[in-house]
C-alpha cells in the first residue's frame, strides 16, 4: 500500500457560503510525492470555503473525534489512506458512511472514485462530494447536506423506538423486524406489550370500557411521539 501524508493547508481568504447546520471535521490527505507547498497553495481556497461552511481542519487525531469526518483528497496516490481512515473511523462511529471531498486537480477525483469503489466492494458505504471550484456553491450545499445526513444517522443510532403491541396481521409488507430497523436506520426497537401498558395505566386487574381503552390509545401515541422527538 502506498504511503501518504496528511497536509494541513495554509489559510486563505474566505468564500461566502451558507454555514452548515452541523459541525464536522475535514482530514486532508496527500501523497508524499507532491510538494507540500504546492499542495497548500492549490487547496487553500477550498479549505477556506469548507471552514466557512462549518468544517474544521484536523489531522489523524480528528478521526477519533465526536463530529462527522470528511476526507479531503488533495492528490492521487491516497486511496489506501482514505480506506484506512474509514476503517479507523468505524471503531469510533460504527456504520458512519465515508464522506470524500474531491477537487479538479492533482488526480483528486480519480483517487476518490477508486477508494469509494473499493469501499463499496467491501460492503461499506461512501459518498463523494465534488467541488468544481472554491465558489462551487452547489457542491458546498451538497457537502452540508451529506454532513447533516451523517449527523441525523448518528442521532437515530442512539435512539430507541417504542413498539406498543404487535403489528396488525394485514401489515404483511410494512412490519420490519427489530434487527432490520437497527441495521437500516440504527434505532433500537423496544417492544411494549399492550397488556403491560394498560396494567401500568389502570392496574393489572382493571377492566377497561371503551372510553378508557380510547384514552389508553391516545396516551400510548403521545408516549411514542415524545420518545421519537428526543
Amino acid at each position: 500500500m502506498e504511503s501518504s501524508t496528511t497536509v494541513t493547508p495554509t489559510p486563505a481568504p474566505s468564500v461566502a457560503v451558507m454555514p452548515a447546520t452541523e459541525s464536522f471535521t475535514v482530514v486532508p490527505v496527500a501523497s508524499p510525492l507532491h510538494d507540500p507547498h504546492v499542495v497548500r497553495d492549490l487547496v487553500a481556497p477550498y479549505v477556506a470555503a469548507i471552514e466557512r461552511l462549518g468544517g474544521d481542519l484536523g489531522d489523524d487525531r480528528a478521526i477519533d473525534g465526536p463530529d462527522p469526518v470528511a476526507v479531503l483528497v488533495l492528490t492521487g496516490g491516497t486511496e489506501g489512506r482514505v480506506l484506512d481512515t474509514w476503517r479507523r473511523r468505524q471503531q469510533r462511529a460504527p456504520g458512519d458512511p465515508l464522506l470524500v471531498i474531491a477537487h479538479p486537480g492533482q488526480n483528486s477525483l480519480p483517487a476518490a472514485l477508486e477508494a469509494v469503489a473499493r469501499l463499496h466492494q467491501d460492503g461499506g458505504r461512501g459518498r463523494i462530494c465534488y467541488l468544481g471550484g472554491p465558489d462551487d456553491h452547489d457542491g458546498l450545499d451538497a457537502l452540508a447536506a451529506l454532513v447533516a445526513d451523517v449527523a441525523a444517522r448518528r442521532r437515530l443510532a442512539s435512539s430507541r423506538i417504542g413498539l406498543i403491541g404487535d403489528p396488525s396481521d394485514w401489515l404483511v409488507a410494512s412490519s420490519p423486524d427489530a434487527a432490520t430497523v437497527a441495521r437500516s436506520w440504527g434505532p433500537t426497537v423496544v417492544h411494549v406489550p399492550i397488556a403491560d401498558l394498560l396494567a401500568g395505566l389502570y392496574g393489572a386487574a382493571a377492566s377497561l370500557d371503551c372510553e378508557q381503552a380510547a384514552d389508553a390509545t391516545v396516551i400510548a401515541l403521545r408516549i411514542a411521539a415524545d420518545g421519537a422527538a428526543r
